[in-house]
């Protein structure tokens, strides 16, 4: 008897499977590009996509940045790497440098049709194994539901 399995697929339960060999997956596997097993670049960016439900700003308390041995890359906005949010809110220059040190941070949202991003810059390519993010804590609503993260342009 033919059973629905998902999609537009139908199994036959009185048939036992066939199960294609080795060497015909291994060709079908083929591909012409590596992924990376730790990225590395010059720009991390991370679009703040959504919210937990507030309409009129987005909020982080943290964002750690770890290199290739997973040691945390310091960031302190004059020596090894600088952090930029386009449009803040704040323009006191050290407003960013709140994401680095857990101090919390707070946009306006974006119009609907565009995305709050947050970018740090480093000055020579960094092998990057983990980005930690704290939402923001003080209002939950303002924490970052979904969030994309790109490194050189790159997901």
């Amino acid at each position: 008897s033919l059973r629905w399995c998902g999609g537009d697929g139908f199994v036959d339960l009185a048939r036992p499977a066939r199960m294609p060999s080795a060497a015909s997956l291994l060709d079908a596997l083929e591909q012409d590009w590596e992924a990376p097993l730790l990225p590395c670049g010059h720009t991390l960016r991370l679009d703040l996509l959504r919210t937990h439900g507030d309409t009129s700003y987005v909020g982080l308390d943290r964002i750690e940045v770890f290199d290739g041995a997973g040691n945390r890359i310091e960031i302190d906005n004059d020596l090894n790497g600088r952090i930029m949010v386009p449009g803040r809110l704040n323009r006191e220059p050290r407003f960013e440098s709140r994401l680095l040190n857990g101090g919390g941070w707070v946009d306006r949202l974006r119009e609907p049709d565009h995305v709050n991003h947050v970018y740090i810059t480093f000055d020579e390519p960094v092998i990057i194994s983990m980005v930690k993010v704290w939402n923001y804590s003080k209002s939950p609503r303002r924490g970052v539901s979904d969030l994309v993260v790109f490194l050189d342009g790159m997901v």
